[in-house]
């Protein structure tokens, strides 16, 4: 079996994971909507008309796109680009809701995530540096890299995430 043959077999799980899974997704927010109350509803209301419009519109151009690859006329092109550009209305209906109803106490999750993606950037650095030092002190004493060096710098990162979670937590 060739690489294209096996791309093209993922491609086609994948789409087919796509139409299973966004169905179920709209339908989990139907449920949701239908099961809230007050404030929660009219945040629902944006959200699952955004998904709404997201599926619709991913349905319409899934139907119609029954062209060979490489054949499809420019209006379909077009339509499949806008199908992409559609899934935006999703982060936008969040924010609508968000800024709607006063959901200003979101601060707590914008600070969660900022901790956790300058921590995740500086284990990712301390990974990095430790990878090529100890792979460079392995080479010259041993003529050999490999996985030594890959295991203890795992090592280290593992020893290194608790105290820099705690102060980067502090720092903000």
């Amino acid at each position: 079996m060739g690489s294209l043959e096996v791309l093209g077999s993922g491609a086609s799980l994948a789409l087919s994971l796509t139409l299973v899974c966004i169905p179920l997704s709209a339908v989990s927010l139907v449920v949701r909507y239908r099961r809230s109350h007050g404030i929660s509803r009219m945040q629902m209301k944006w959200l699952v008309s955004a998904v709404a419009a997201v599926v619709l519109v991913y349905a319409v151009v899934i139907t119609i796109s029954v062209y060979p690859a490489g054949k499809a006329p420019l209006w379909l092109m077009v339509l499949q680009d806008a199908t992409v550009v559609s899934f935006c209305l999703i982060p936008f209906a969040i924010g609508a809701a968000v800024l709607r109803y006063r959901l200003y106490e979101i601060d707590v999750i914008v600070r969660r995530t900022a901790v956790y993606a300058v921590l995740v950037a500086m284990l990712a650095a301390v990974y990095l540096a430790a990878v090529t030092a100890l792979g460079w002190i392995g080479r010259e004493l041993t003529g050999q890299s490999g996985t030594v060096a890959v295991t203890l710098s795992t090592l280290l990162v593992a020893a290194s995430f608790q105290p820099l979670r705690t102060r980067i937590q502090a720092a903000s």
